[in-house]
C-alpha cells in the first residue's frame, strides 16, 4: 500500500489475484448449486466441501482489487477520476450527512416512501445517481469554498471558537476567531 512496486507488478498481481479468486468463486457456486440440488448424493460423491475454498478466494479477491487500486492511482489516465473523488473527501462529513437526508427522506414515510417499492437494478441507479450528483456539486462547492458547511461547523465546535465561514485560499484556523459562551 505504499506504491513501492512498479505499475507493471501491481497490473499482474490484480490480474492474476482476481483470476484466482474469479475460479474460486465459480467453484464454490457450482458445486453449492449442485449440493442444494441434492445433498446427500453430493456428499457421497464429493470429498471436499464447497466452501472449503471461501477463504482463498476472499484472500485472493482482496489482493487483487487493492492492487488494482494501487495499479490505478499510478497511472495517469485515471488522476482527473480521483481528483474528483479527492473532492468528494473533503467534504466527506456534509456529503454523508447530504446523503443521509435524501435517502431517509426518499425511502421513508414521510418523504416518498420508497423502501422495498424498488428492484435491486433501480437501486443501482439510484446509488449512481448520489454519487454523481455528490461528486459534481462537491467539485463545483471546492471552486468557491475550501471546507464544506458541515466540516466548517464542526471545527467550530471543535475548536469553540466561531470562524469566518473559509472562502477559496484562506486558512480557516489562522482567522481571527471568537470564543462561543
Amino acid at each position: 500500500f505504499q506504491a513501492q512496486w512498479s505499475g507493471k507488478a501491481y497490473w499482474i498481481t490484480a490480474v492474476t489475484a482476481i483470476g484466482i479468486g474469479l475460479v474460486a468463486g465459480w467453484y464454490r457456486i457450482h458445486f453449492q448449486n449442485l449440493a442444494l440440488h441434492d445433498y446427500e448424493k453430493y456428499i457421497n460423491r464429493w470429498l471436499i466441501s464447497y466452501s472449503q475454498f471461501t477463504p482463498v478466494e476472499r484472500m485472493a479477491l482482496a489482493l487483487g482489487y487493492a492492487s488494482l487500486v494501487m495499479a490505478l492511482l499510478q497511472s495517469s489516465f485515471f488522476a482527473n477520476c480521483f481528483k474528483a473523488f479527492q473532492a468528494v473527501g473533503k467534504l466527506s462529513l456534509t456529503n454523508y450527512l447530504l446523503q443521509s437526508i435524501f435517502l431517509t427522506w426518499f425511502f421513508t414515510g414521510f418523504g416518498t416512501g420508497s423502501f422495498g417499492k424498488l428492484p435491486q437494478w433501480q437501486l443501482y441507479f439510484l446509488a449512481t445517481e448520489v454519487i454523481l450528483v455528490q461528486t459534481v456539486l462537491s467539485i463545483f462547492w471546492l471552486r468557491y469554498f475550501d471546507i464544506g458547511p458541515a466540516e466548517w461547523l464542526w471545527r467550530c465546535a471543535y475548536y469553540k471558537k466561531w470562524f469566518p465561514f473559509p472562502k477559496k485560499n484562506n486558512n480557516p484556523i489562522s482567522h481571527s476567531a471568537t470564543t462561543i459562551s
